[in-house]
């Protein structure tokens, strides 16, 4: 009986753990995804001015900015 339930805890465990990872990947990839939406969202707000500064293009910024947030 104490077998069974030991067998059955780390059968839980795993995959929890597995369920823990899946998650922390998809909140991962979420951040990864909103940083990069808000990060064109701003760098389309730039003058031509602070382009310059950053020594960026508009060609790159128009590039940039068509990208899907995904890529």
């Amino acid at each position: 009986m104490e077998n069974n339930q030991l067998c059955q805890n780390i059968y839980v465990a795993n995959h929890s753990s597995i369920d823990s990872k899946i998650i922390n990947n998809i909140l991962t990839k979420f951040e990864l995804y909103v940083r990069r939406y808000n990060t064109r969202k701003q760098l389309k707000k730039l003058s031509i001015e602070q382009l310059c500064d950053i020594g960026i293009s508009a060609e790159q910024v128009l590039k940039e900015v068509q990208k899907p947030f995904w890529k």
